[in-house]
């Protein structure tokens, strides 16, 4: 008799701690990190820290390191992480750059 009630002590016991924190603790979900594309113009080049900096069509400036073959004006594709945050682009990282062309090329191919 003696031991079942022990063993009913601790169960009640264990199971408190374990409510209490179940409750303390809520399992938090949070969101998905994904990634889209999008393109951008390079407006500066920083050949000392090898850094470039590229703009967006809606005006973010992102930059990434290895200047390489790159110039002022031209085009990059680029692939991003919404860093788990939808709502906001103003914490999103790089995944992926690449070389896109230049805007003379744009030019060449629409007079042709």
């Amino acid at each position: 008799m003696m031991n079942k009630k022990f063993f009913l002590t601790m169960a009640a016991i264990a199971g408190s701690f374990l409510l209490g924190y179940a409750i303390k603790n809520p399992e938090v979900i949070l969101p998905e990190e994904r990634t889209y594309q999008t393109a951008g113009v390079i407006v500066d080049l920083d050949e000392k820290n090898d850094l470039v900096t590229f703009s967006t069509g809606s005006g973010l400036l992102y930059s990434f390191y290895g200047i390489e073959d790159y110039d002022n004006g031209d085009i990059v594709s680029v692939i991003m992480s919404d860093n788990a945050t939808p709502d906001s682009a103003l914490d999103d990282k790089i995944v992926d750059v690449r070389y896109a062309g230049w805007p003379d090329l744009f030019a060449k191919i629409c007079n042709n």
